[in-house]
């Protein structure tokens, strides 16, 4: 059955009503969740219902009822207590451990892969950038080439763009940088980036670094990555 957007306050709190009953039965009953016929959802993935209905609206333009969303926001709270109180008496809870069927992946997917415009920074909007690159390459044209980026040697191609990049600066725009054209490469670019990351008060931590910077551990880690203010020590 399809439902139209908006939908009817009734049938909303219909909807978590439902999804709350589970949790609601064990704490009044006090039964087992080994004996419940379901097990509670956790407060975290009922929070994801909701912020899916909102969604859902914002997604046809628009706004949930404020009516509404403050007696979402009650029962939620009043949900999380419940929820707080099972797990203090070590009930086990429904959280990101079920099986999720191959549509609900699919779907998941596809949000997760979804690029957004950004209009209020258009130098860090992916949509432009792209549009840009399609529109400068009309051999991307119908029966043209289909490759997003054209050729081959994508490391040395980038080594050049980015030598004439640093070329064309300014002597203002090198005192800004602190060195010199030729002291600038890809292989300093991940290098040196990663190792100031990692020096930076309250910066980002060490694994996320690896993780981005992409390094294998071992040598090449202990070569490029070294102490520095802010790691080992703080100079005031």
């Amino acid at each position: 059955m399809t439902k139209r957007i908006p939908l009817p306050k009734d049938a909303i709190l219909s909807f978590f009503g439902h999804i709350f009953s589970a949790a609601d039965t064990c704490d009044k009953s006090n039964v087992d969740s080994k004996e419940a016929a379901s097990i509670p959802l956790a407060e975290s993935s009922i929070g994801g219902y909701s912020s899916t209905l909102v969604d859902a609206y914002r997604s046809h333009l628009l706004e949930l009822d404020p009516q509404i969303d403050t007696e979402l926001r009650r029962i939620l709270e009043g949900y999380e207590n419940i929820i707080n109180s099972l797990k203090r008496g070590l009930m086990k809870i429904n959280e990101d451990k079920r099986q999720l069927k191959s549509n609900g992946f699919d779907l998941l997917a596809l949000k997760m892969m979804t690029l957004e415009p950004n209009p209020y920074q258009p130098h860090q909007c992916a949509i432009l950038v792209l549009s840009v690159h399609l529109f400068s390459c009309p051999e991307h044209s119908l029966g043209g080439k289909q490759q997003l980026f054209v050729g081959s040697g994508s490391k040395d191609r980038f080594g050049r763009i980015l030598r004439r990049v640093t070329k064309s600066l300014s002597e203002e725009e090198m005192c800004e940088l602190n060195c010199t054209p030729e002291d600038i490469g890809s292989h300093c670019l991940r290098k040196g980036s990663s190792s100031d990351a990692l020096g930076q008060v309250k910066g980002p931590t060490p694994v996320s670094v690896y993780l981005r910077m992409g390094p294998s551990l071992g040598k090449l880690k202990d070569r490029y990555i070294h102490f520095g203010y802010g790691a080992d020590q703080l100079s005031v």
